[in-house]
């Protein structure tokens, strides 16, 4: 998981811990307790947040978009939809 709990979704959702069991719920952004912008969340599951990239509309582990290094956020495009944007 690329993000520091809590996590705090702008729908008022607030996770303290990780949950459980997997939940889903409607793509969502928020913060995380570093201040760091999360966008596009749309539940959990396997110990990680899952997202929706924006770009090829499917749902990945957190891991697979990475954070942006130049501001404070995370990053809206998965790994894969940013390499093949390169080429």
């Amino acid at each position: 998981m690329i993000y520091k709990l809590p996590i705090t979704l702008e729908d008022g959702q607030v996770f303290e811990s990780l949950p459980i069991t997997s939940v889903s719920f409607s793509k969502v952004s928020g913060y995380d307790g570093n201040g760091l912008r999360v966008t596009n969340l749309v539940g959990f599951s396997n110990g990680d947040f899952l997202k929706e990239c924006p770009n090829c509309g499917q749902i990945k582990y957190s891991r697979c978009f990475g954070l942006r290094k130049t501001v404070n956020r995370d990053q809206s495009n998965c790994i894969s939809c940013r390499s093949n944007s390169r080429v």
